[in-house]
């Protein structure tokens, strides 16, 4: 697929957009793991971790294609087990709201979709969201996810909890589908839309 942006290694470069982004409260409201400000220092710190080419996650930067050096969010798999052929869809991150539209997302996901079953070979990528956030939801059914339940009241959110969602899909999921051309862009629009219109 020719994507819209460069999916990369982090470089040092990217430390000052790393700490704008980490420390935009809209923009982490949405995400499941607990938002803490960062640092310049913590910044830096976050992107030597992400540089690393460590064996059991991989992130990767999402820059602008006319200018690879323009940070725009990232990617990430964690838990990668090799024992059991599968991994955890760590995040999806768009800090530039200018790419706030939906195809990046789109974008993002299927390319870690296949990195993870035509690079890795995985048997099963997983992931949880905000049960609350409808168009993570959207998106999630629109790849195909299977929803595999509701943790309930997951995520301390202030002096409340809310739930978050586990879902997952498969192997022999990803490739019929792919078969089928239901990865086509404006197959997945059409999915996204008609889901939001059910909830």
């Amino acid at each position: 697929m020719d994507y819209s942006v460069v999916f990369r290694d982090f470089v040092d470069g990217d430390i000052h957009k790393v700490y704008e982004y980490k420390n935009d409260v809209e923009r982490n409201s949405m995400i499941v793991g607990a938002f803490r400000p960062m640092t310049i220092d913590d910044a830096r710190k976050w992107v030597e971790g992400c540089k690393r080419k460590d064996v059991d996650f991989r992130f990767w930067a999402v820059a602008d294609k006319e200018h690879p050096d323009n940070l725009i969010g990232w990617i990430s798999l964690s838990q990668i087990d090799k024992e059991n052929n599968s991994a955890c869809l760590h995040s999806i991150f768009i800090g530039n709201r200018t790419y706030s539209n939906g195809i990046l997302w789109i974008e993002m996901y299927l390319f870690i979709l296949n990195y993870a079953f035509n690079e890795l070979h995985l048997h099963r990528l997983w992931g949880t969201k905000r049960a609350d956030h409808l168009q993570s939801m959207a998106m999630s059914a629109a790849m195909f996810f299977h929803q595999d339940g509701i943790l309930r009241e997951s995520k301390r959110i202030g002096d409340s909890y809310i739930d978050t969602s586990l879902g997952a899909i498969l192997e022999s999921e990803y490739f019929e589908h792919l078969q089928n051309g239901d990865y086509e862009l404006s197959k997945i629009i059409r999915r996204v839309t008609q889901y939001r219109k059910m909830k």
